[in-house]
């Protein structure tokens, strides 16, 4: 049935080629429109500017949340599963979501900035677990953009500078992952200037390789195991694999 089919690719969506083409051809664009004239990228900006704006919008306005359960019919049984995909617009109402869902949503306003066949959806694994970010070409250099991770190529991390005072007045800087604040807690903080969003580092565009080499640094291993967009998913055993297929 199509209730069946619609939870088939929401669950097992990240497990096949043909399941990912059908959840990124799922993806309106029309759901990101309003973010996309909030944030008011013009396209003659730099590229490393334009990912700074959409990735400043995701610091602020998303968080890192695991999957709700979910019933998941299986046979005449019933299965709880809390680990699905949810599309754009939907992690824009709840606010946030997990890995694939964050990536999704930044692949969709990427596309909208820089267009549909610069942007990719790409995702490594190891022995225990999968991730995804989004790969992004400008002029023939490459940035992995890496909402849940609080990454982006060249920056070594994105934090949440807090300025506290204490009852005797003195004053406390303290670092935290955006990722882990509600969205609403962010903006109130940054609003009254008790915080601010903190690169240390500046994004860049790279070779592919070292783009992808430092993506997988940041993670401590893994190798690059897909990479998909509307037309064509593809996995791959390796990272030189992926990197072969990638300059052919």
């Amino acid at each position: 049935t199509r209730i069946e089919r619609i939870i088939e690719v929401r669950v097992l969506g990240g497990s096949n080629e043909e399941l990912i083409k059908v959840i990124i051809s799922t993806i309106d664009p029309s759901s990101v429109e309003h973010v996309i004239e909030e944030i008011g990228v013009s396209g003659h900006l730099p590229a490393r500017r334009k990912v700074k704006i959409v990735m400043d919008w995701l610091m602020l306005n998303t968080m890192y949340m695991l999957d709700y359960y979910i019933p998941v019919p299986v046979g005449s049984d019933i299965f709880w599963e809390d680990n699905y995909i949810t599309l754009p617009n939907e992690t824009l109402a709840r606010g946030g979501g997990d890995c694939e869902d964050l990536a999704l949503l930044a692949y969709t306003l990427l596309q909208s900035v820089f267009g549909e066949e610069r942007v990719w959806i790409i995702g490594w694994r190891d022995e225990y677990t999968a991730h995804w970010g989004v790969l992004l070409e400008s002029g023939g250099e490459w940035c992995i953009v890496d909402p849940a991770g609080g990454y982006v190529t060249g920056v070594e991390s994105i934090s949440l500078r807090l300025r506290v005072v204490d009852s005797r007045g003195r004053e406390y800087i303290i670092r935290i992952s955006p990722m882990d604040v509600d969205p609403m807690l962010k903006n109130w903080l940054i609003s009254k200037n008790f915080a601010q969003l903190e690169y240390m580092g500046r994004i860049e565009f790279r070779s592919l390789e070292s783009a992808v080499r430092m993506w997988l640094r940041y993670w401590n291993g893994g190798w690059i195991y897909v990479v998909a967009n509307k037309e064509k998913a593809v996995f791959f055993d390796s990272t030189e694999e992926f990197l072969e297929f990638m300059e052919s």
